[in-house]
């Protein structure tokens, strides 16, 4: 599984799911989930946020042959 821990604050979710979706198809075929997380501070004595995002893909190729 492709972990990603960053802070990169500016990114959309789509800007986001693009970079995990690269992340797995860099990987041909050996990894079917990326993960990323973002935190972001919060105020002084605040709890910080974390937003986790995570992809996953299942795909299946079935190849059939007819005569005709």
């Amino acid at each position: 599984m492709n972990e990603e821990l960053t802070s990169m604050e500016g990114l959309t979710d789509r800007e986001i799911l693009h970079k995990m979706l690269d992340k797995i198809l860099d990987t041909n075929g050996a990894e079917n989930t990326a993960v990323w997380a973002q935190f972001f501070p919060g105020f002084i004595g605040d709890k910080a946020k974390q937003v986790t995002y995570i992809l996953r893909i299942d795909a299946e190729k079935n190849v059939e042959y007819t005569e005709l």
